[in-house]
């Protein structure tokens, strides 16, 4: 992979690219290739593939589950089991290999979602996430409910045991290195204190740590 500071794409990674974007956050798919987000995203934008929601009315499973500070296997399974409106849709093009070693466009399914007729089906499955982390108007319209819900699960979530689950690991991760946001305003928004954020940080920088040096 090129150096993160070397401007040229080479056909390996925009393949790479084109592969993952939709399912892959910038950040992810620049610390694969070795470059920086901005670059990921000057080329997405070359390549007219930034951006899904302007391109199509619709967004992917992935960019829902960001937007939603959860992890694509929950909205995948809210998709099959809770009936969560998601159609499998081919606006992505992938450049793969024929059998005689030839470049050829080749389309890609990906789940996407329609933002309105999330909301439709949310309102009737409130209880399907926990509201409080989510970014005020991320997925506009915004219904006036989810504020109120932001609210009342603030207080849910406070009033049981803390437990670190894959997806607050997840949403710490994305909301510190993703994101910026300081520590004390994530622990706010996952109920659960300064102190026990900052020590899960930890396991968490030295378990990545520890499986990155396994695969080198």
């Amino acid at each position: 992979m090129a150096n993160q500071y070397t401007n040229a794409w080479t056909p390996k990674e925009i393949e790479f690219l084109e592969t993952s974007i939709g399912t892959m956050s910038f950040n992810a798919i620049a610390n694969k290739l070795g470059k920086t987000p901005s670059a990921v995203s000057r080329q997405a934008d070359k390549l007219g593939i930034s951006n899904t929601k302007l391109a199509s009315g619709l967004i992917t499973m992935h960019e829902l589950a960001q937007c939603l500070c959860t992890y694509d296997k929950k909205i995948k399974r809210l998709i099959d089991n809770e009936g969560l409106p998601g159609k499998r849709r081919d606006f992505r093009i992938r450049k793969a290999l024929d059998g005689k070693g030839n470049r050829r466009n080749e389309k890609r399914l990906l789940y996407y979602i329609d933002v309105e007729e999330f909301w439709k089906w949310a309102e009737d499955h409130k209880d399907a996430f926990n509201w409080y982390p989510v970014p005020k108007n991320v997925l506009i319209p915004e219904p006036e409910w989810v504020d109120e819900r932001r609210k009342e699960d603030y207080y849910k979530w406070n009033e049981v045991n803390f437990s670190w689950t894959d997806e607050k690991n997840e949403q710490l991760w994305r909301l510190f290195y993703e994101e910026g946001l300081k520590q004390k305003e994530i622990a706010e928004r996952l109920g659960c204190t300064y102190n026990a954020l900052r020590k899960q940080l930890f396991r968490l920088r030295d378990k990545k740590k520890k499986e990155k040096a396994k695969v080198v």
